[in-house]
């Protein structure tokens, strides 16, 4: 999970408010997230395609088919398992180099020491 994880890409933004004002987006808040066709591609069970009315249309405009747009969405809250497993694997390997450089020292302070 951990190279997977290592793949994705954070990306940092400002909402587009005024393209979508009907939508309340916070012109000068930063939101963090991923470009959601990289994050298909290593986790594509966290992509969800849905068709919503055109925010971009004004309220009365939204009505029938013709008025509605597809938007991908990603499901952040399951990225915390994947987060989680990546932080443990992580820590494993960490684990085991504090331990391989604890057994390196006590040699050199052996070699030292004769």
């Amino acid at each position: 999970m951990l190279e997977k994880v290592m793949a994705l890409s954070p990306k940092s933004y400002n909402w587009r408010a005024a393209e979508f004002s009907d939508l309340a987006f916070d012109p000068n808040k930063k939101a963090f997230g991923f470009i959601v066709q990289e994050l298909n591609e290593i986790f594509p069970e966290l992509v969800y395609f849905n068709k919503i009315h055109d925010p971009k249309l004004k309220k009365e405009d939204r009505k029938g088919p013709l008025s509605e747009t597809e938007y991908y969405s990603v499901d952040y809250t399951g990225l915390i398992p994947i987060l989680t497993e990546a932080i443990q694997e992580q820590q494993t390997i960490i684990d085991s180099q504090e331990e391989r450089i604890a057994k390196l020292e006590s040699l050199v302070q052996q070699m030292l020491n004769k």
